[in-house]
């Protein structure tokens, strides 16, 4: 009995120091999302400068990871380069916070219009680490997204907000 007492107690304690974030927290943290959105969308890479740490890491699929925010914007910069339009939609699964940090696993689609008028479409699973500063900010402090096979490629519309 003393032991499944301990548990119960290390359980609800655990559960209460992580427990879901509160509506400002998350409120933040979609604002993030949805101006890095409206960022890259445009190509605006500098308004996503203010979104990272400057210590930021963004690690995506076959390629080195990027290890500043100078680093992170540019290859977003570069990678937008090979054309015009772009949308991109998230869709949060999970969210942790854990202050000063805060750990979000999303689904996200994306469509680019390549410099011929081809569409290139992609999807997968992100993990985002936000960090909050000493400014009381969150900004991104680690990105890594992959391509996994239970995320499917579907037609995009501004009207999937994350």
């Amino acid at each position: 009995m003393r032991i499944f007492l301990i548990f119960l107690v290390l359980g609800i304690a655990y559960a209460d120091h992580h427990a879901a974030p509160n509506a400002k927290v998350q409120k933040e943290l979609d604002a993030i999302a949805d101006r890095w959105r409206a960022a890259y969308e445009v190509g605006d890479f500098a308004a996503m400068a203010d979104l990272y740490e400057p210590d930021t890491w963004l690690m995506t699929r076959n390629r080195p990871a990027k290890k500043s925010r100078d680093a992170v914007l540019q290859y977003f910069e570069q990678s937008r380069a090979v054309g015009g339009k772009a949308e991109i939609v998230f869709d949060q699964e999970s969210l942790i916070v854990d202050p000063p940090y805060a750990f979000k696993t999303a689904h996200w689609w994306l469509e680019v219009e390549g410099s011929g008028g081809q569409l290139i479409t992609d999807q997968g699973r992100s993990f985002v680490v936000f960090k909050q500063g000493s400014d009381g900010r969150w900004r991104i402090w680690r990105d890594m997204d992959n391509n996994t096979p239970d995320v499917q490629p579907r037609e995009l519309s501004r009207n999937d907000a994350p």
